[in-house]
């Protein structure tokens, strides 16, 4: 059985009230197309459904556009339709038709939670009737709202495939690609859509909105009006005519007439309301006009208290004004709404950082913990600025901080670390490593690897004959790592020889002796450190000591051709 529609013949009709149910950003044409139905007045009673669904069932149980009628009717009442389909799917699994009836089911109800459902049962739609062509359709559109654009592509060209007069699959398509910035296909769908039907508002309105993000407001405006001359529901396309009014700077009476159209149009949500007078606040900001962004805001916060963007908006808005204390007040709303948004406090204070303008950053630190105490990352650098200026003792506090209000910031750990060795607080700082080394095991080898790398530059900064200050003070990093790695890891016979080998370099014999000591304790075969040690002894005139050390050692044992010398000689 092919499950086919003619869409071209009802699409206008059925567009109102598709959008019903559209995501702000992307636009697209909501997962299936509903058929024209009669306006049904406030009905509730669950007989009156059961009666409606035996009278389906008796006169078209085969009719795809009668179920899609029946659970349009009755889309508010989603948990009964979901027994009802439920029950149907199941008792018939390779019936095409039911499997999606219960997707369009899940698909209706207009609920993000229910997306994966409702593509589930498409899924199983179109592998009963791979020629079902609104299952491909519906599929689609459901995946491009998931934001699953690959998918959504290949689905959206089966439903082309099956019936090449699918305008609405050609926008949808082009949905696909203006979302993944592939504007030139996209307009190449927008247009296919339109040759089909050019009285149709829905892919000028995409082409405006592709003109919009490349700021070419004049193009804009004029597909945009297009748009609304031919689909007058589309309230996102008078919000946009407005916001490129306010970018034009325009009078605000015709950004404020292009809002009031998009407020009056019937397939405006209020969360389309409440996103686009965020935007309109944004463009106002942008240009300075205070005053007008603070109102752009407001209503959007009325019109929905927990979008947690507007609340930031306004609470910077407020900042910049020296409003200090009604900022705070409607960034922590913010954070309420959204705690994710709180990263959006630090990018401020991350940029002046970045830049070298510590100060400038400190203060915004001082904001963002005003408002949010408990944010690990504002204490983090707010004690990294002040390490870099030398106050210890406010770096560790706030170090702590981020710590205390979150165990899992492995980057507070090291340099916590290091602040605790070098006040001589040896095992609280081996505590701060082993514990950042648990979180990134990627960290276990940290100190080792630097001090080797000091130690390579060092030896050949000395064959360059490079500044001796310089040098000590590579060599002294190169110790303090390497230092670091075998307290954690005392056991390491090459970190241990490593060290030696730094304390030789500057003639500290006896540090030197103490970790080629070590080193051969923890590795005896390592003859190379039996000779250094016996050089150490020869230079020391303990003759005896350094002929018992070699005398284990042959010839044979000594691969590197300075240390042969140096036996030989001593």
């Amino acid at each position: 059985m092919k499950h086919t529609v003619k869409t071209f013949n009802y699409i206008n009709e059925e567009v109102k009230l598709m959008m019903k149910n559209i995501v702000y950003i992307p636009i697209f044409l909501f997962a299936f197309l509903l058929l024209t139905v009669t306006s049904y007045g406030q009905v509730d009673s669950k007989n009156e459904l059961l009666k409606d669904y035996d009278k389906l069932m008796k006169s078209n149980p085969n009719s795809l556009d009668a179920h899609r009628n029946f659970i349009t009717k009755w889309k508010d009442r989603t948990d009964d339709l979901v027994v009802i389909y439920g029950k149907l799917a199941n008792n018939s699994p390779n019936n095409a038709l039911y499997q999606y009836a219960l997707g369009y089911v899940y698909a209706s109800s207009g609920k993000d939670e229910n997306i994966d459902k409702a593509i589930e049962f498409f899924k199983k739609s179109v592998e009963l009737d791979p020629n079902f062509t609104m299952a491909h359709f519906s599929l689609g559109s459901m995946l491009l709202k998931k934001g699953d654009y690959k998918l959504a592509e290949i689905e959206l060209q089966k439903a082309i495939e099956l019936d090449d007069k699918f305008y609405s699959a050609y926008f949808n398509l082009g949905e696909v690609y203006r979302n993944q910035k592939q504007n030139d296909l996209a307009m190449l769908a927008y247009k296919k859509a339109m040759d089909i039907n050019p009285k149709w508002g829905y892919p000028y309105f995409g082409i405006g909105m592709i003109y919009f993000d490349q700021d070419k407001l004049q193009d804009a405006e004029l597909q945009l009006n297009q748009a609304v001359k031919y689909s007058p529901e589309i309230g996102m396309a008078y919000f946009k005519l407005g916001q490129i009014y306010a970018k034009q700077d325009a009078d605000i009476e015709l950004v404020s007439k292009a809002y009031r159209d998009g407020q009056k149009a019937t397939q405006t949500t209020k969360k389309d309301e409440a996103r686009a007078f965020y935007e309109l606040g944004k463009i106002f900001s942008d240009k300075g006009k205070s005053g007008l962004a603070v109102q752009a805001y407001k209503n959007s916060i009325s019109i929905d208290p927990n979008l947690a963007i507007a609340q930031f908006e306004l609470g910077t808005e407020y900042y910049k004004m020296g409003l200090k204390e009604r900022s705070i007040e409607h960034y922590k709303l913010a954070i309420q709404a959204d705690p994710s948004i709180r990263n959006l406090l630090n990018d401020e204070a991350k940029k002046q950082y970045e830049s070298g303008d510590l100060e400038s950053a400190l203060a915004s630190l001082d904001k963002t913990l005003a408002i949010d105490p408990e944010n690990a990352s504002a204490h983090f650098y707010y004690a990294d600025i002040q390490q870099k200026q030398g106050n210890l003792t406010e770096s560790i506090k706030h170090y702590e901080d981020a710590i205390r209000i979150d165990p899992n910031f492995v980057k507070a750990y090291m340099p916590l670390g290091d602040l605790y060795y070098s006040q001589g607080k040896v095992k609280e700082a081996i505590s701060m490593f082993r514990k950042a080394m648990a979180l990134d095991q990627s960290l276990e080898s940290y100190f080792f690897k630097e001090g080797s790398s000091l130690l390579d530059s060092v030896e050949k900064q000395i064959a360059n004959g490079e500044d001796a200050e310089k040098i000590k003070a590579n060599l002294n990093l190169a110790r303090t790592n390497l230092e670091k790695h075998i307290l954690i890891n005392p056991d390491d016979s090459e970190a241990n020889f490593k060290l030696a080998y730094s304390y030789d370099m500057t003639g500290d014999k006896s540090n030197a002796m103490k970790y080629y000591q070590k080193t051969i304790e923890l590795d005896p075969s390592r003859t190379d450190v039996l000779i250094l040690i016996a050089g150490i002894y020869n230079d020391q005139n303990k003759l005896n000591e350094a002929i018992s050390t070699l005398s284990n050692v042959t010839n044979s044992q000594i691969a590197d051709p300075k240390l042969k010398v140096k036996a030989y000689r001593m």
